[in-house]
């Protein structure tokens, strides 16, 4: 297991990455798009530098087609059947049950955790995935198992904005 300063010295140098900062750079801006933020029509963007050429005469707006579309997209997504397969091809009789029970498991996982949102008001977990490949093209996502006072065992995944998360 890593000491908390390697951890900490990885993250430093992931987030310092000059690949990570364009794509954050990307993510801030398509988000902008999304909540319509006002467009400034006197300032063009050349080379990733801001020019502020005088633009007399000509009319500046906001455009809702970014904010219909990611919303078109989200919809589609969140709508779609959704569908967990375990490859079968080259698994024998007892893995094929298995990688059944697996998929069975997966079902239900999956439906519990968007009780437990529904139930505290939050989006459903194929919602919160569907704004996120949306907006900024992907997602993180965590999975794990505990237990409450009670010795119950509950299965729990949930999703995570890229935009905050650190991965290698």
């Amino acid at each position: 297991m890593k000491e908390i300063g390697e951890i900490k010295a990885a993250i430093a140098k992931f987030t310092g990455d000059s690949v990570y900062l364009t794509l954050k750079t990307r993510w801030e801006n398509d988000l902008k798009q999304y909540y319509l933020e006002p467009y400034d029509g006197s300032k063009t963007y050349i080379g990733g530098s801001v020019s502020t050429k005088n633009r007399r005469g000509y009319i500046a707006y906001t455009s809702n087609m970014p904010r219909v579309f990611a919303d078109k997209l989200i919809s589609m997504i969140s709508a779609a059947r959704l569908i967990v397969r375990v490859p079968l091809d080259t698994l024998t009789e007892p893995e094929r049950t298995t990688a059944s029970n697996i998929e069975r498991f997966c079902y239900g996982v999956i439906n519990k955790n968007d009780a437990v949102f529904e139930a505290t008001i939050q989006p459903t977990m194929r919602a919160q995935r569907a704004f996120y490949t949306a907006i900024r093209g992907s997602f993180a996502s965590c999975a794990y198992i505990y237990k409450n006072e009670k010795g119950e065992t509950f299965p729990m995944m949930s999703t995570w904005d890229i935009y905050n998360t650190a991965y290698a």
